[in-house]
């Protein structure tokens, strides 16, 4: 079968704006090995350092992108836990709850990761 032309272009305008929206997600720049993040963690400190305030429906979003097999939403306490205690252990920052709104890193903070970030940091 041979889609309408209007189908097929607006197909491929939704396959652009999906590999777009597969970039956002990811991090800036690829995390230092040496915090051992796995992926989900990377993918919510990426949504972290990139917005004030983080819901967990962002975060089920970047996560999981609305599948029809998507785990419980609070399947996001267990990785903010988990990458909570990352960040403190590694770099001595906080990761805070807004309660009813989401999860923030200070601006202080963010500026630590990100220069444990950096290249020269030698972290990678």
């Amino acid at each position: 079968m041979i889609p309408c032309p209007a189908c097929a272009e607006r197909f491929a305008a939704l396959e652009e704006e999906l590999a777009y929206l597969k970039r956002e997600l990811r991090p800036p720049t690829p995390f230092p090995a040496a915090w051992r993040l796995p992926p989900s963690e990377e993918v919510i400190l990426a949504q972290l350092l990139r917005h004030d305030i983080v819901s967990r429906a962002r975060l089920m979003a970047a996560l999981y992108g609305g599948r029809d097999d998507e785990p419980d939403s609070k399947i996001i306490d267990v990785y903010i836990t988990r990458l909570r205690a990352i960040l403190s252990a590694q770099l001595g920052v906080g990761l805070y709850c807004l309660m009813k709104r989401g999860w923030y890193i200070g601006a202080a903070d963010k500026a630590i990761i990100r220069e444990a970030m950096a290249p020269e940091a030698g972290n990678a």
